[in-house]
């Protein structure tokens, strides 16, 4: 709690004197998810609690190098089918003038970014996920709720890869490996599906 109540401050900080922007150019893990925490363009239901970080955090330790092994994985053959994906992400990647690019010079790889997004949309590292009702909720329809009847021991279960490959969502192309969505905008209906990183 110690690490979250520092990155809070460093945030809240760095945007006193305008420079907030920057500190969250930082994709660190924990970075990342205080900015969900915190970010006033995400409904507050939407937010993950602090608590709700800290528990994020181990998982993403424990969990993490199979699931960052297995994306690579996944990225390099979405890539061997789609020769003009990796030709265009190789010239831009040739571009960079060091084999130990910083930070700040990966940020700066627009092509690089949007295939990372695309393999993490297209071969979500996590299938689903469960979730436990919260009250009250507004429906698709605008609707507000104070009650939601499940059953006792219903678990409600959350398929990652159905609404990251909805073509309601992603449009005709979601079932595509197609970087250039990243690169052109996404489609406004995703905008609302809450998410860490990408609406994803």
């Amino acid at each position: 709690m110690k690490l979250i109540a520092d990155k809070k401050a460093e945030i809240i900080n760095a945007a006193k004197i305008g420079q907030k922007r920057e500190i969250l150019r930082n994709r660190d893990i924990l970075t990342l998810l205080i900015n969900a925490n915190m970010s006033d363009e995400i409904l507050e239901n939407h937010r993950p609690s602090d608590e709700d970080v800290l528990a994020q955090i181990s998982t993403f330790l424990v969990a993490g190098h199979e699931r960052t092994s297995n994306t690579t994985t996944w990225c390099l053959f979405a890539l061997a089918y789609a020769p003009e994906i990796q030709r265009k992400l190789r010239d831009e990647l040739f571009g960079v003038p060091t084999e130990q690019p910083s930070m700040d010079e990966l940020n700066d790889l627009p092509y690089l970014d949007a295939v990372v997004r695309e393999t993490m949309r297209f071969h979500a590292p996590v299938a689903d996920t469960n979730r436990h009702s919260a009250s009250p909720f507004t429906d698709t329809h605008g609707q507000a709720h104070d009650v939601v009847r499940v059953q006792k021991g219903c678990v409600i279960f959350i398929s990652i890869f159905a609404m990251n490959k909805s073509k309601d969502l992603w449009g005709q192309d979601a079932h595509d490996f197609n970087p250039e969505r990243w690169i052109t905008g996404v489609p406004d209906t995703v905008q609302q599906i809450p998410g860490v990183w990408s609406n994803m």
